[in-house]
């Protein structure tokens, strides 16, 4: 035996494992455009209304005199503006102003008391419409809705001897979102207008003037 006795052996220390650190990232998160929430949105449309219908009064030979009256037009485009708010399985709102291009007469038939009344204008400059809508809707999830509400024009015909106004008339229909951006829609729409047609011969008083079709539009989102 050695007379120096040894240490006891000393067991190595592991060396800790070090920690991992995580580095957050602070920047907001990416999210995807949605169709539904608030939007501006401009829109294109095509409307198939192709007739004014009227009744009111006419001065008949001094005597005012009933009449009703029919006048064909033609079809025509239209673009419009507003702003449309949609959620999900909910209620919303949109609120739009429209300008349909010119119209032109295609000539008139009616009647007024026992005398049948038909023609063409002599001066066929057309006439356009400026109206202006408000709708309620509501979402089936996310992209497919339907909407319904009132509409008032604003100016309808663009003879200076006419007098019109307004009367509140409505429009419908359905719309679905192809992308967050891009929307179709197809509906119904009836306006209708009051007022004067100041003929020299026959002057008109209009208790209404109702045009009425579907109309077929596309609307981008913004």
């Amino acid at each position: 035996m050695s007379p120096h006795p040894r240490p006891p052996l000393q067991k190595k220390a592991k060396a800790k494992p070090r920690p991992k650190v995580k580095f957050k990232d602070n920047l907001p998160a990416k999210t995807e455009p949605s169709s539904t929430d608030r939007h501006f949105f401009a829109s294109a449309y095509y409307s198939t209304a192709n007739r004014v219908n009227y009744k009111g009064m006419i001065n008949l030979f001094g005597q005012p005199t009933p009449f009703t009256a029919s006048e064909a037009t033609n079809t025509a485009p239209g673009v419009g503006g507003g702003y449309i708010f949609r959620r999900p399985n909910s209620f919303g709102f949109s609120g739009e102003l429209a300008f349909d291009f010119v119209r032109h007469s295609n000539g008139l038939i009616g009647n007024a008391g026992s005398f049948s009344v038909h023609g063409t204008y002599s001066d066929n400059g057309g006439s356009n419409l400026w109206s202006a809508a408000t709708n309620l809707n509501y979402s089936f999830g996310s992209d497919f809705y339907v909407y319904l509400g009132p509409n008032f024009p604003l100016t309808f015909l663009s003879k200076s001897t006419d007098n019109m106004h307004g009367l509140i008339g409505y429009q419908a229909g359905v719309g679905y979102c192809i992308t967050p951006s891009f929307s179709v829609e197809g509906g119904y729409r009836d306006v209708r207008m009051k007022g004067t047609l100041s003929d020299p011969s026959f002057p008109l008083q209009i208790d209404e003037a109702a045009t009425a079709g579907f109309i077929l539009g596309v609307k981008y989102s913004f």
